[in-house]
């Protein structure tokens, strides 16, 4: 880390010790910004911790410092999963029984979507539909796995789809994650055995318009994550020892048992609906995809693989720090910035130049639990400082 650098680092640190500190930052932050006009885009943090509930909005590029704090989003209840409309104007977060709907220009909780009564025990993650007109979302109805497809406009189920029990009928499928082609015809649902011996998981593709699943292909393990390309002809799944049990609770992935091992990446062809390729991986982590499509990167505890998508190609470099949680992507595809936690519980935030390979900085005392981490673009983020 270069002497510029670790300033900002010390300097940033300091400036996070508590919550007095953060309101000096946004009033230092309002000097350079006009209200509400962000010139970069914004990064979304969710900590679903019970301590926390809330959402961190920064901003994560102006000039050559740390990450701006912007503001907290709070009143939420185990914020987790995120997903955001096509013109950037709603974000959609994963909550307990309902799906938070944020207004991205004024960065406040404006309404929300009842889903208790579909999702009784569990919502795991969720979609939207090129248009911006439907949502749709992967839970648990009792032991019912279920894909729901979600008006946006009358904030009402208009169906709702069983997903399939791909390894017995006695053995209920639990939703892992989820992908919605750039089309909008076809999801896919990477499913995990409720039983966990044997641990197996599956991916079902699912026809959208005609609400029925296509196809079933069933993965050599446990798959946790996935990504698609934007083109919708590939998906990218980590596959975990088969150990690997997540608690699914309010608070989304059970950090005690998210331990085991990557064993290698399974590359899906979508065209095909068959596994490409099984790329060997070492680790504990998450994937992201670039927006371009041309790279994926595997977070594996102190390693980041890098994912040529074009030839299934992989190569790998080494990062500090200890266990790492979650990996996004700057819109730039310049800049990964991970979660991980000390020894102490406590949350860092490393960011890392992509092209140099280097960590940039460190941003401490984050909120513990960090579950997911998008970038967007708010309409006023194209307008240039004040």
């Amino acid at each position: 880390m270069t002497g510029k650098s670790l300033t900002h680092k010390m300097r940033f640190m300091k400036l996070f010790d508590n919550k007095i500190n953060k309101s000096v930052l946004a009033i230092l932050c309002c000097g350079f910004i006009s209200c509400g006009t962000y010139a970069n885009p914004l990064v979304y943090i969710a900590n679903p911790n019970p301590t926390v509930n809330l959402i961190e909005v920064e901003d994560p590029v102006r000039g050559d410092y740390p990450p701006y704090w912007i503001q907290n989003i709070e009143g939420l209840n185990y914020p987790s999963y995120i997903c955001v409309s096509p013109d950037n104007l709603n974000a959609y977060v994963v909550t307990d029984g309902k799906i938070a709907i944020i207004d991205t220009v004024k960065t406040v909780q404006t309404d929300y979507i009842e889903l208790r009564k579909d999702f009784t025990n569990h919502i795991r993650q969720l979609g939207i539909s090129p248009d911006g007109k439907k949502l749709y979302i992967i839970g648990l109805n009792w032991d019912q796995a279920l894909l729901a497809t979600v008006d946006i406009a009358s904030k009402t189920i208009t169906n709702r789809l069983v997903l399939p029990e791909f390894q017995s009928k006695n053995n209920s499928s639990v939703p892992e994650a989820l992908g919605i082609t750039p089309d909008g015809k076809r999801a896919i649902v990477l499913l995990k055995q409720k039983d966990r011996d044997p641990m197996n998981s599956a991916l079902a593709v699912i026809d959208l318009d005609n609400q029925k699943v296509l196809d079933v292909i069933k993965l050599p393990g446990v798959g946790h994550r996935l990504v698609m390309t934007p083109d919708g002809k590939k998906a990218y799944i980590p596959i975990h020892d088969g150990g690997y049990v997540p608690d699914y609770d309010n608070e989304g992935d059970d950090l005690l048992n998210s331990g085991d091992t990557i064993r290698n990446l399974v590359v899906i062809d979508l065209t095909t609906d068959t596994i490409k390729t099984t790329l060997p991986m070492v680790g504990v982590g998450d994937i992201a995809i670039t927006n371009d499509g041309k790279k994926a990167y595997v977070l594996a505890t102190d390693r980041i693989t890098v994912v040529d998508t074009a030839t299934d190609t992989a190569s790998s470099f080494s990062i500090p720090g200890g266990k790492h949680h979650r990996i996004g992507v700057t819109p730039d595809g310049k800049k990964a910035f991970l979660t991980e936690y000390d020894e102490d519980g406590g949350n860092l935030m490393p960011v890392i130049d992509l092209t140099s390979q280097q960590e940039l900085y460190t941003v401490g005392d984050r909120s513990p639990f960090s579950e997911c981490i998008v970038f967007l673009n708010p309409p006023s983020a194209k307008k240039s400082h004040s």
